[in-house]
C-alpha cells in the first residue's frame, strides 16, 4: 500500500526535528554520486523564519564535501523500523562505497533538489545551504528548508513520536539507539 505524505507549510517544518531524532543526510557530489549518511546533530535554528535548520558534520566526511560542492542537502527522518538501514549507512563511508547500491536501499528523487531520498521514512526536508561555519574539525551547515513532507499518519500539528507511525530513532552512541515513548503532560 502506498504511503500518503502531506506537504507542510515551511514555517512548520522545524516541528519534524523537535523530537531530536536521527536524520539521514541525503547529498550528491558535484560529479553526481549520491550519498546517504546518518547523523544525530541537527536542529531548527530559529522560529522566525522557521524554515532554517543546521546540521553538524565532520569536515572530513564525504557528506560535508558533497554539501559544500552542491550547496544543498535533504534530511530524511527514518522510522524505528529502519534501524538496520541506519546502522548499515553508518558502518561505512561514502568515500569508498556507493552506499545506496552497496546496501540496496530503495530511493526516490527529491522534489526540488538533486538528491535521492530513502523510501519509507517518516519525513523529508529539502534544504539549500545559506551559511557554513568552520569550527575546528566540524562544519556547521545552515540551510533554508525549501520543501518539507511528512507521513500523514505521523503528524498532527507536530510529529506524533508517541504513535507507532511516528517512532523515530535517537542515537546514544555506538550501536545504541532508543525511541520515543508516551506523551507526558
Amino acid at each position: 500500500m502506498e504511503k500518503k505524505y502531506l506537504t507542510l507549510k515551511l514555517d512548520k517544518a522545524y516541528r519534524l526535528l523537535n523530537s531530536g531524532a536521527v536524520g539521514i543526510i541525503c547529498s550528491r557530489s558535484q560529479s553526481g554520486k549520491y550519498n546517504l549518511a546518518p547523523i544525530a546533530w541537527m536542529t531548527p535554528v530559529e522560529y522566525e523564519p522557521a524554515t532554517r535548520v543546521v546540521i553538524v558534520l565532520d569536515k572530513e566526511n564525504c557528506t560535508c564535501k558533497n554539501i559544500l560542492e552542491t550547496q544543498e542537502y535533504a534530511i530524511a527522518i527514518p522510522h524505528l523500523s529502519q534501524l538496520e538501514m541506519v546502522k548499515k549507512l553508518g558502518s561505512t563511508t561514502g568515500k569508498t562505497h556507493d552506499k545506496i547500491s552497496y546496501f540496496d536501499i530503495p530511493t526516490f528523487p527529491a522534489k526540488l533538489i538533486d538528491v535521492k531520498l530513502p523510501e519509507g521514512c517518516i519525513a523529508y526536508l529539502e534544504c539549500k545551504l545559506y551559511k557554513k561555519i568552520d569550527d575546528d574539525s566540524v562544519m556547521l551547515l545552515m540551510a533554508e528548508v525549501l520543501h518539507a513532507q511528512v507521513l500523514a499518519s505521523a503528524f498532527d500539528r507536530r510529529l506524533l513520536a508517541e504513535k507507532k507511525e511516528g517512532k523515530t530513532l535517537h542515537h546514544l552512541g555506538g550501536n545504541v539507539f532508543v525511541t520515543s515513548s508516551d506523551v507526558i503532560y
